[in-house]
Formats: C-alpha cells, structure tokens, sequence
C-alpha cells in the first residue's frame, strides 16, 4: 500500500496541471476537433461526415503541391474530386500534430503539422507540411471556410497522385 501511494505522489509531484490547462476554451476544443476530424474522415472515406465540416463556399490551396491556384467551391464539388481521388489509394493515412487554435469572435483560425503517408501497390508517396484552417461559427458548430497546405517535404514519388 506504501508503495502505490509513494507512486501516486511522485506521479502528482511530476505532473504539472494548471488551471489553465483544466480550463480550456470550448471553441478551441470545438476547432481543434473540426481540424482533427478531416485527416481521420478521409482516410476512411467517410465523405458524408467530412462534406458537414464545411461552410456552404469554402478556399482549397494545395499550390505548393499541385501549382494550381487556390479555388473557391462548395463542400459537395471538393468532397467528389477527393472521394475521386483518395480512393485509388490502397490507404492514406493524415497524422496531425501540434494543432493550435485560436478563435476571434465569430471566426477560427487553426494550424496543424501533418504528414500524409499514401500507399498503392507496393509505392509510396508522402508529404509533410502545415495546414492553415479559417472557420466561421454557425449556430453551434464552427465549419471551415478555408484550407491551406504549405508544402515543406515529400518523399516518394508524385505521379501516385
């Protein structure tokens, strides 16, 4: 019994929780998880899930990768260009680390590191880069109005794109 208390006690003595760590804002919980989501619902295809944390007009930027300027659309033509595309992948899988949110009245604004690893076959393509997100609140959810990838690293080849 010593024992267990002695662990407890040092656990407390080297865990640090503040108060402001217990007491974090409820939009940036609510971002954050809107930012976490997207990674997870397209790797598992769930486009109708995904296509909800949209506003009805939302800016794509994927011209560090694709060259191609940013492009405003709706939810539904994004959505069909990636169910399109990601499905020709035997797998993807989006890691987000380091997400950070902050919200300014109305609006959201997040960031994320992610590293996008493809397989197809027996190849592989994966880049890493920086998410940068707008959000806007609607009624209680916040839905994302524009997406950014800042390439910064890519490994494998580009034409399984």
């Amino acid at each position: 019994m010593s024992r267990f208390i002695g662990a407890v006690a040092m656990f407390l003595a080297t865990t640090s929780i503040t108060p402001a760590a217990l007491a974090q804002d409820p939009d940036v919980a609510a971002i954050e998880t809107v930012v976490e989501s997207v990674g997870t619902l397209a790797d598992r295809r769930n486009f109708t899930d995904l296509e909800a944390l949209y506003a009805p007009e939302v800016v794509g930027d994927y011209s560090s990768l694709s060259g191609q300027p940013a492009e405003l659309k709706s939810p539904r033509v994004l959505m069909t260009e990636w169910a399109a595309t990601l499905p020709g992948f035997d797998r993807t899988r989006h890691e987000l680390s380091a997400v950070e949110a902050k919200v300014r009245s109305a609006r959201g604004f997040a960031t994320a590191d992610v590293v996008a690893s493809h397989w197809l076959g027996d190849q592989f393509w994966q880049v890493e880069g920086r998410y940068v997100y707008e959000l806007e609140k609607d009624d209680d959810d916040w839905l994302i109005t524009s997406m950014t990838f800042v390439l910064e690293d890519e490994v494998g080849s580009r034409e399984l794109f």
